[in-house]
């Protein structure tokens, strides 16, 4: 049987004494060294907005498209939707609903209360006395 070196833990790094000293403050640098760095700033900042702007695009475009045949557009038609609303978000908050129903998960409940526009809130204040609980899609009394 081999025996294995133990590995040395490495304590936090040292920092070369060299490093502070190249640093200089914005505040010390001339206005137009200034103006160059803040520019570079502004142009990596634009081109991520940019970037964060075409991801919620492709998630719009996918939440908007129109879901395949199967039970899950079943199931949306027998609640009520039409077939052109039964699109992959409309299915998502399906899917989170019988979460909710089924297993009470409070993740899920606040999700879809929050899509429908319904969030407390941060000054909102929250007091109740639970006096059913839902075990299984059936409620039971408590109380």
């Amino acid at each position: 049987m081999t025996t294995r070196k133990a590995v040395k833990q490495r304590g936090p790094r040292k920092q070369n004494p060299k490093s502070k000293a190249n640093l200089v403050s914005l505040a010390k640098r001339p206005p137009k060294e200034r103006k160059k760095i803040a520019s570079k700033g502004g142009r990596i900042s634009a081109k991520k907005y940019r970037d964060d702007l075409k991801l919620q695009r492709i998630a719009q475009i996918l939440l908007q498209s129109e879901l395949p045949e199967g039970k899950l557009k079943e199931q949306l038609i027998e609640a009520g939707i039409s077939p052109e609303n039964a699109t992959h978000g409309a299915g998502m908050l399906m899917a989170l609903t019988d979460r909710v129903l089924t297993t009470g998960d409070v993740r899920a409940f606040e999700a879809i209360r929050d899509t429908a526009g319904e969030k407390p809130g941060p000054d909102t204040n929250v007091n109740f006395n639970i006096n059913k609980a839902n075990f299984g899609g059936e409620f039971v009394d408590n109380g």
